[in-house]
């Protein structure tokens, strides 16, 4: 939508389905903050997935994730940010879903932050040419 303005981070060997993403758009309200991605980790599956003091955030796959540009915007400025890694291994996805996080439980101002899981957002030509023929 014209008020909606999102990131999107992608391995190079996805392409993103701008339908979907818009349609996920027109469904968030103003007062909410998008995350979403094509498959969200809710538990960790592996321990390698849990920060050093065992706790876990949840995160999307790095393969493709959306945020919405508001939520970059507190992600960069806030201080926690520079320090996840001493919490945690280095992985860019895990350390976005701790960003995340963060911005939800900040003791200033909260985050709402809406995850939203939809696989479709990752583009398949092989699917788009097989319903064209």
């Amino acid at each position: 939508t014209d008020a909606t303005s999102m990131v999107v981070i992608h391995d190079d060997e996805f392409c993103l389905n701008a339908t979907v993403l818009q349609r996920i758009c027109e469904n968030v309200t103003h007062s909410s903050s998008l995350y979403a991605g094509s498959y969200l980790w809710e538990t960790a599956g592996y321990d390698q997935q849990k920060q050093f003091d065992g706790t876990f955030a949840p995160y999307f796959s790095g393969w493709l994730e959306i945020l919405s540009s508001d939520l970059v915007r507190d992600i960069a400025s806030d201080p926690d940010t520079l320090f996840t890694s001493m919490h945690m291994g280095y992985a860019e996805d895990l350390q976005m879903g701790k960003w995340v996080q963060n911005q939800a439980n900040r003791d200033d101002h909260p985050r709402q932050i809406k995850y939203v899981t939809d696989g479709s957002l990752i583009w398949n030509p092989s699917e788009t040419e097989s319903k064209e023929r």
